[in-house]
């Protein structure tokens, strides 16, 4: 059973059971309403077509002027009357509510004044797993012919495990304790190494993608890490905090739901957004 579990955490990317807080597994299978352990039909049968990053890319379209690129924050004050939020280049923008989407790992980077010493204590609490991200493109999903659905889960290699992302897609992630391994390969064999698992595990077809991506978020320095990962005991010390604003600071994001996913950055955008217009 621990075994099975085990296997199943490390196609998620994350760390060895014994480093995952229960509680926030069991939390995560009581709001979706699933009858077990991350159950699949029930937290992979809804994704957007193109990719979730599209969901901000056409936010970005909208608020077009108000985007500021590459443009790190430093600072964020909190005034019950007008909130500063300061660049590191200098600018300062003001606002009577400030509306925080920063991933956790970054935002333990900002100071933050005119929040409570509770509030900040439990959002720097909350971590991301480092892992990386292995996406090959195929001409067709040569796996479904050959009776296979695309979703593995690997014992020992690199690769914890791979899913299905969009047709002739595939997606796999290093977990957190093959990093190690992972960074000793030379850059120019990675590729070539993750092939090679992909056909032990799909036949020859998986050794011939169109293209390749490697995406590193051990080392983002936009997000510090991949998905939300609490350890034992963290949930519990972060309690009924975790998700809560402080008018007018709100925090919104993947990271103050139950799982890091898309559907926790809208569900808890949408009810921040609420929030603020009837407060």
């Amino acid at each position: 059973m621990i075994r099975a579990f085990e296997v199943r955490i490390f196609a998620l990317g994350h760390a060895a059971v014994n480093r995952r807080s229960l509680l926030a597994e069991l939390r995560q299978g009581s709001t979706a309403g699933g009858h077990g352990f991350y159950d699949y039909d029930v937290w992979e049968n809804l994704k957007v077509l193109e990719g979730s990053a599209t969901v901000a890319l056409r936010m970005a379209e909208q608020l077009d002027y108000r985007i500021r690129d590459s443009t790190p924050i430093e600072e964020i004050a909190i005034n019950a009357h007008v909130s500063s939020v300061r660049s590191v280049n200098g600018e300062v923008l003001l606002g009577s509510h400030v509306v925080c989407a920063i991933p956790s790992g970054p935002l333990r980077d900002i100071r933050i004044s005119g929040v409570s010493k509770e509030r900040l204590a439990a959002l720097h609490r909350l971590q991301h797993s480092p892992t990386v991200k292995y996406v090959p493109v195929y001409p067709t999903s040569f796996w479904e012919e050959n009776g296979q659905n695309g979703t593995g889960y690997f014992e020992s290699t690199l690769l914890g495990g791979t899913w299905v992302q969009a047709h002739g897609v595939l997606s796999a992630l290093v977990p957190v304790d093959r990093l190690g391994a992972f960074q000793t390969l030379p850059s120019h064999r990675r590729s070539e190494v993750f092939r090679a698992q992909l056909v032990s595990a799909y036949g020859p077809e998986a050794g011939e993608p169109e293209s390749e991506y490697i995406r590193n978020w051990a080392g983002d320095p936009w997000t510090q890490g991949y998905s939300q990962s609490l350890r034992p005991g963290e949930l519990t010390s972060i309690g009924p905090l975790h998700g809560s604003h402080e008018p007018p600071f709100w925090i919104v994001g993947s990271d103050q739901w139950v799982s890091g996913y898309m559907e926790g950055a809208v569900c808890t955008g949408r009810q921040a957004a609420a929030a603020i217009v009837n407060y």
